[in-house]
């Protein structure tokens, strides 16, 4: 009976560990490439590399916000999504927060700062039950350092979203294949 506790504690364990997946488009996963990104240790991280995509912000009212996908040949859409999952019996049990952008799909380098994020089209949305502390936002505190280039993708983002709490503070990737 006492191998059985110990093999119980070991599958909770083991089902219980953080995740971290890559995804290119909307099919593939990273399945052991050298692709690589940060994920905070808690929760589940997902990084979506979405080619000939183009970003725009749809003003709902003033203080909601959302945005649209749009056909663009010469942009790729990186979005970021970090997912907590802290009561699955509940409802609205669940975190999120979730980073897009937009770069240029050619090869490039730039570094944007502060009110230039603007370029970049960066937006922070949070989901969570949390009243008056969710919702889309563009930020425009931070840098962003893109290089895009032979058919891979280096970025690293600090931002700060300013009005609403984050954990997501720093996106890292590496060597991401576009």
């Amino acid at each position: 009976m006492s191998a059985l506790k110990y093999l119980l504690f070991f599958i909770i364990t083991v089902s219980c560990a953080p995740k971290k997946s890559l995804s290119i488009g909307n099919t593939l996963s990273n399945n052991g490439s050298d692709n690589s990104f940060v994920c905070p240790n808690n929760g589940e991280c997902n990084l979506e590399i979405i080619k000939n995509k183009s970003l725009t912000l749809i003003p709902i009212n003033e203080n909601l916000n959302s945005y649209d996908i749009t056909d663009d040949a010469s942009k790729i859409i990186i979005k970021y999504k970090y997912t907590v999952n802290q009561d699955q019996t509940i409802y609205d049990g669940g975190y999120a927060e979730e980073i897009v952008f937009e770069i240029n799909a050619n090869d490039y380098q730039e570094t944007l700062m502060n009110n230039n994020l603007k370029k970049a089209k960066l937006f922070y949305r949070r989901f969570c039950a949390c009243r008056a502390k969710t919702g889309l936002i563009q930020i425009t505190k931070g840098k962003l350092e893109v290089n895009n280039s032979d058919g891979k993708i280096n970025l690293n983002l600090l931002f700060d979203c300013g009005s609403l709490p984050q954990v997501i503070k720093n996106i890292k990737v590496i060597d991401g294949k576009l």
